[in-house]
């Protein structure tokens, strides 16, 4: 709990225990109750006033909830003489203190309600202020992915700028590297590096291949027929045979 959580619920009990304290001065309640546990209020019924004797009327009045308080006690002695009106008068006397302690009683209850709404609002905005980091977190690390893949995709097109459109540059890179006795293995490390893909690098060395292996037979004198049986027995693609032979 934060601090000015804290603060604020001490404040809370202290005016709970002033409005007890006010309650209880109010009203008179210093007596003892009969359950210690459970507040107790008097509730008052009262018989029938007697006849006049000695120039007044008595009447018998008795708590029901039997509270031990004198809080509200009607009066139960009056002058023969004595108006309705002053009777009207301390009943209204009780009826006004009955409604004090009800109103006592509706702010105590009120202020314990505002008291726990302002702790739950004020926990309630310490969680949205946690979340809000993690929030602005999320929303940096989509931007970083993104900037990421834009970054990847301009490499990748400015890549596919440099390959070279016209494949047969390649065959007769091939060819001329063949003919100065250059290993395949290197031919293929020079035009990896220019940025031909490997694909094509394979079509070319193989067609390059084949085409050295072609003009060294024929200078050797050995017809095209025979070359191309042999040729078509060892594997080679008829199409491919045909179109160099």
């Amino acid at each position: 709990m934060e601090k000015k959580d804290v603060n604020l619920l001490a404040l809370g009990v202290v005016f709970i225990i002033f409005c007890i304290f006010l309650l209880l001065n109010q009203h008179g309640m210093t007596g003892k109750t009969t359950k210690e546990s459970m507040p107790c209020y008097p509730n008052w019924s009262c018989y029938s006033w007697g006849d006049c004797g000695d120039g007044e009327k008595t009447r018998k009045c008795f708590d029901i909830n039997d509270c031990g308080l004198e809080v509200g006690r009607p009066v139960e002695k009056k002058d023969c003489t004595t108006s309705t009106g002053a009777t009207t008068k301390a009943v209204q006397e009780t009826t006004g203190s009955s409604n004090k302690l009800i109103i006592t009683l509706g702010i105590l209850v009120g202020f314990i309600i505002f008291v726990a709404v302002v702790l739950i609002a004020s926990r309630k905005k310490g969680i949205r202020v946690e979340e809000e980091p993690k929030k602005e977190k999320i929303v940096a690390s989509g931007i970083e992915e993104i900037k990421k893949e834009i970054e990847t995709r301009k490499a990748d097109l400015k890549k596919e700028e440099v390959i070279p459109v016209n494949i047969s540059s390649a065959e007769n890179y091939v060819k001329a590297m063949l003919k100065k006795g250059k290993s395949k293995d290197l031919i293929k490390d020079d035009l990896l590096k220019v940025g031909w893909s490997e694909e094509i690098v394979a079509d070319a060395i193989t067609k390059g291949l084949l085409e050295d292996y072609v003009f060294k037979e024929l200078r050797k004198g050995v017809p095209r027929e025979v070359i191309k049986d042999t040729l078509i027995k060892r594997g080679w693609k008829r199409d491919l045979v045909e179109r160099i032979i």
